[in-house]
């Protein structure tokens, strides 16, 4: 429900060109990676996973997976952003870690973290 609405807000954004939910990615090797939002723009490919409560270090490596996967497909990411209630001091590490790197191509990988009431997004009363 939470990244139907954060797909939703994105869509609605001036400079979006196609918002899709479980985008099937690593497509060249025939994987189906699926990220949980990808939001093509003028600017760029940002790609989303999204965490209904908190995050974890092994959520950014899956955010990795995604971008090498649009990499790997020959599409340029302009940000990957995990997106969750809140993010443990050892993931905001690694993240900061991971920036210092270069993807497949050469180019530095841009990613960050967002909580969804960063995005405007109000969570059900329920999630912890």
């Amino acid at each position: 429900m939470l990244v139907r609405l954060l797909a939703e807000k994105k869509a609605a954004e001036e400079d979006v060109l196609r918002v899709s939910t479980e985008k099937n990615l690593y497509q060249c090797l025939k994987l189906q990676i699926k990220s949980d939002l990808f939001v093509s723009s003028m600017e760029g490919v940002t790609l989303y996973e999204a965490k209904a409560g908190g995050s974890k270090a092994e959520d950014v490596y899956q955010l990795r997976m995604y971008h090498d996967g649009c990499i790997a497909d020959d599409m340029e990411v302009r940000e990957a952003v995990l997106i969750a209630q809140r993010h443990p001091e050892t993931v905001k590490a690694l993240l900061a870690e991971l920036n210092r790197q270069n993807d497949k191509k050469g180019n530095p990988y841009h990613f960050a973290l967002s909580t969804w009431e960063e995005e405007g997004i109000v969570l059900p009363p329920d999630v912890e």
